[in-house]
């Protein structure tokens, strides 16, 4: 077995195991308690605002999720 052959070997090994692992890993930060929200608002600001804020957040935390399963699913 030559040394090109082992690499090619081991890349192919790889790619299913970091798929797994992004997978234990997202469901493991899924099931964290609390709100990610609630964690980027501030507690000083006025109602209004925070619900802006939250509303972009919200947005932009779907477009990583969407990216993310764009990726992932190929």
């Amino acid at each position: 077995m030559s040394l090109g052959t082992f690499i090619m070997r081991r890349l192919v090994q790889a790619i299913p195991l970091l798929f797994i692992i992004s997978i234990i890993s997202f469901i493991i930060i899924s099931f964290a308690p609390g709100d990610v929200i609630a964690v980027f608002e501030d507690p000083a600001a006025s109602h209004a605002s925070t619900m802006l804020n939250a509303d972009k957040i919200k947005k932009r935390l779907a477009l990583i999720s969407l990216f993310m399963f764009v990726i992932t699913s190929g």
